[in-house]
């Protein structure tokens, strides 16, 4: 899995995680061991990503926190101050 890439997001995983895209999050929201399934994450709770580079010049941590202003920002704007 690690030498895949597929441990890896991307902008499009965020983009997905930052609208609640239902359909493409929901088959990895839970994991079935046979016997029982787990719930891996609560997509309505996500606030964080670890598999993000943790250099502050990555583009994706950039975007992150591009969105992340954006959302901060729109709800200033929405409360009246």
């Amino acid at each position: 899995m690690i030498k895949s890439g597929f441990h890896r997001i991307d902008r499009s995983w965020v983009d997905s995680i930052a609208r609640d895209d239902m359909k493409r999050l929901l088959p990895y929201q839970t994991l079935s061991d046979g016997n029982n399934i787990w719930t891996i994450f609560e997509r309505h709770g996500l606030y964080g990503v670890k598999r993000v580079p943790r250099r502050t010049n990555s583009p994706l941590r950039a975007y992150i926190d591009a969105l992340a202003a954006k959302d901060v920002l729109g709800v200033t704007s929405d409360s009246g101050t």
